[in-house]
């Protein structure tokens, strides 16, 4: 079986002579080469390789920077369920309504990483649950209000009403993402808060292009290597490190 033959460049004077027909100016006159005549240069040669990028799978600590190669979907939701968004009291917005000042007794505790209790003897306009920034919040409650502002005396918590509205302090379930959802295209560049975001997600691995491997090469009777000896009218190879 023969391998493919690998594509053909274009020859510089062709594609000289395209260009100055088509744009009225000498492609390679220093003095006459825009951008968009360099872009239209280096495309050319590099189109076929645009499209054979090969993709290469990732575990998800290795993706800051790398192009995507697939659609990330959500799989799940983003927040897993209702929580709370700060270390404080849940309680329900229709206490609020009753008094300027709120009096609530405290009838349990939800925690973090906790499963969600069910507060049965729970009364809306009486009853308050000591809570942490990203546990469970319990059906019964739709608001937390942050420790700071209130004062506790024993089992009993009290605020002003106007210190806070309802829903507030509360994280809902997909929230930030919805399962199904597309949560990045292919072809976006990985930035660390994306790499929070996929994680959040459960993702530990995912699809990029494979890097391209880049060569550079000095020209120039002149340039000479770091670490050799220079003779008169020599300089040591710079741009290559700069570059």
């Amino acid at each position: 079986m023969t391998s493919p033959k690998p594509p053909q460049l274009p020859q510089l004077q062709t594609f000289q002579d395209q260009w100055q027909s088509h744009h009225g100016s000498d492609l390679f006159d220093p003095k006459a080469l825009s951008l968009t005549a360099a872009l239209a240069f280096m495309r050319a040669y590099t189109q076929d390789k645009m499209t054979q990028l090969s993709i290469e799978e990732i575990p998800l600590e290795a993706a800051y920077q790398r192009v995507l190669a697939q659609e990330i979907v959500a799989l799940v939701n983003v927040p897993a369920a209702n929580n709370s968004a700060m270390d404080g009291f849940a309680f329900h917005s229709s206490a609020l309504l009753h008094s300027d000042l709120v009096r609530l007794e405290v009838v349990g505790k939800q925690f973090a990483g906790d499963p969600l209790d069910d507060f049965s003897s729970f009364e809306p306009s009486k009853h308050a649950v000591q809570i942490t920034t990203g546990a469970l919040l319990p059906s019964q409650c739709d608001t937390v209000i942050p420790q700071e502002w209130v004062t506790l005396t024993g089992q009993v918590l009290a605020f002003a009403a106007n210190k806070i509205r309802p829903n507030d302090n509360c994280r809902l379930s997909g929230e930030d993402v919805r399962a199904g959802g597309v949560v990045f295209c292919r072809g976006r560049k990985i930035r660390a808060s994306d790499m929070g975001m996929l994680a959040s997600m459960g993702i530990a691995t995912i699809q990029v292009f494979r890097q391209l491997t880049v060569a550079i090469f000095s020209t120039g009777n002149e340039v000479q290597s770091v670490g050799s000896q220079l003779l008169a009218g020599q300089i040591f190879d710079s741009n290559r490190y700069t570059l």
